[in-house]
């Protein structure tokens, strides 16, 4: 794999991402009115960037032909592209219950349920190739989350469509799943520390750190115990995405594309 190809797409995918929460973050101040698909345009120009992230993390499968690639990719874009566009509708025009407009975001996470299934890739059999030992880990750590948070991302999200039906779901238990997906986190580091002792995790606990705070931010705005905009609240998420996004820059510097 040309690496300095696979840095570029991780970078306009990075930067696309920023790009999406902004507009978001900006349009949920206030700041502008603008229409949902307007908002929603670059997280959909960084579909094609994460589902090649995702198809390159499992495409040194032993059992990962290149013709189930193209077809995982395909599957990733028309969800995720699907979906944003559900979402953009259902802010915009109100045309569809929420019920609805989550559909292709569960059709996902069933999918990569059974890719995980098919693909295992952290039980010894899943080999990665041309990176180091610490790489390795750090693709193992992020692997081993994805798999165990999806059923925490179906609760979570299905309480959160309760709530906006109308079945009043108190915050708390509502963000729950998401504190679960956090504490998998610490713990599959942790463990993966204790395997690889040469595994710098250092980097990435500050990242789960920021992230934690960012959640909590989160939690204290929507209950209103925290009276301020939600750009100020985006910010322990805002350097996360501009420390990946300069990441992927240098990386981009160092690899021949």
């Amino acid at each position: 794999m040309r690496w300095g190809f696979f840095a570029l797409w991780y970078t306009e995918t990075v930067f696309c991402l920023i790009l999406g929460h902004l507009f978001f973050v900006l349009q949920l101040d206030g700041v502008i009115e603008w229409n949902w698909f307007i908002i929603f345009l670059p997280p959909v120009l960084s579909s094609p960037g994460l589902a090649y992230f995702i198809y390159c993390i499992y495409k040194d499968h032993r059992y990962f032909s290149r013709e189930n690639g193209m077809w995982f990719l395909l599957v990733i874009l028309a969800d995720v592209c699907t979906w944003f566009v559900f979402l953009a509708l259902k802010l915009q025009y109100g045309v569809m219950s929420w019920w609805g407009t989550m559909i292709p975001f569960w059709i996902a996470l069933a999918f990569f349920a059974v890719i995980d299934y098919k693909f295992p890739n952290f039980n010894g059999s899943y080999e990665w190739k041309y990176i180091d030992s610490s790489s390795e880990t750090s693709l193992r750590v992020f692997s081993n989350l994805a798999q165990h948070s999806g059923p925490c991302l179906v609760i979570f999200s299905i309480l959160q469509v309760l709530d906006l039906e109308g079945y009043s779901i108190g915050i708390m238990y509502r963000i729950l799943p998401f504190i679960w997906i956090i504490f998998l986190f610490f713990i599959t580091l942790i463990s993966s520390t204790i395997r690889n002792p040469n595994f710098d995790a250092i980097p990435i606990t500050i990242g789960g750190v920021f992230v934690l705070v960012w959640v909590i931010l989160l939690l204290l705005k929507i209950t209103e115990t925290l009276d301020t905009t939600f750009a100020i609240v985006w910010i322990p998420w805002w350097i996360v995405l501009i420390v990946l996004f300069f990441t992927g820059l240098c990386s981009c510097c160092l690899f021949d594309i």
